[in-house]
């Protein structure tokens, strides 16, 4: 990289965050979603013309390298009491600071202009990956989260033809879900995801274990949860 890549990223960096900070939680908008589940196409939808993201910052890739989780099957599941003062220490930088790396800081194809940093009215974070931490995340933070459920049928069909889940075609049982934040709630559902063998059982199975957590705050006021057909309709 080149002395004037540096110092633009450095400046752009300082930009978010003067800006995460300057926002209250009324102007930030969280996204949340299944890989796969349309979080990507409404998140293109909501930067509109004054808007600057913030993507997946629960990636895996975030998660190893900021030592708070090393299972890369993204089994996240919290209940709202756990203690996980790592995970909740990053999603303060996150979420108040926008301390993100370059990679979270674009609009899917390229970065955001510095201009745009400078005047944007508010700030959209876009997780795949929040919906089993949702107990947990509501708990602690003051923010309203917007969850899009997707048909698993679609969800599926879409992650089996995809890159990124090749290694499911060679799975021969579910996985295991030891490093997981709260093995128990997993170990629950042993008795069902033992019995599975095929790939679209699999790839099934994981979008119903991330959706119960979803579900069982249904009636928190600071959750809204819409189907990814309604929008697509509407």
């Amino acid at each position: 990289m080149n002395p004037l890549q540096t110092i633009q990223n450095i400046i752009k960096a300082k930009g978010y965050n003067k800006k995460a900070r300057s926002l209250g939680p009324s102007k930030k908008i969280v996204l949340s979603s299944t890989p796969r589940g349309g979080s990507t196409w409404a998140y293109e939808v909501l930067l509109g013309e004054k808007g600057i993201g913030v993507w997946e910052p629960l990636h895996p890739v975030w998660l190893k390298k900021n030592s708070i989780q090393p299972n890369g099957n993204h089994d996240l599941f919290a209940p709202k009491d756990l203690s996980l003062p790592k995970l909740q220490t990053y999603l303060e930088q996150v979420l108040y600071n926008s301390s993100v790396d370059k990679q979270n800081r674009f609009y899917p194809k390229k970065e955001h202009s510095l201009k745009r940093i400078q005047s944007c009215d508010y700030m959209v974070f876009k997780f795949c990956r929040l919906g089993p931490l949702l107990p947990w995340f509501l708990h602690r933070f003051p923010f309203r989260v917007w969850h899009i459920v997707r048909n698993p049928f679609a969800v599926v069909s879409s992650q089996l033809r995809h890159p990124a889940w090749d290694f499911i075609h060679t799975q021969k049982a579910f996985r295991d879900n030891k490093n997981s934040f709260f093995p128990t709630y997993y170990e629950s559902y042993y008795h069902i995801t033992n019995a599975l063998h095929h790939p679209e059982e699999f790839l099934a199975a994981k979008w119903c274990l991330d959706l119960i957590p979803v579900l069982d705050e249904a009636q928190n006021d600071k959750l809204y949860l819409c189907c990814y057909k309604d929008l697509v309709v509407d």
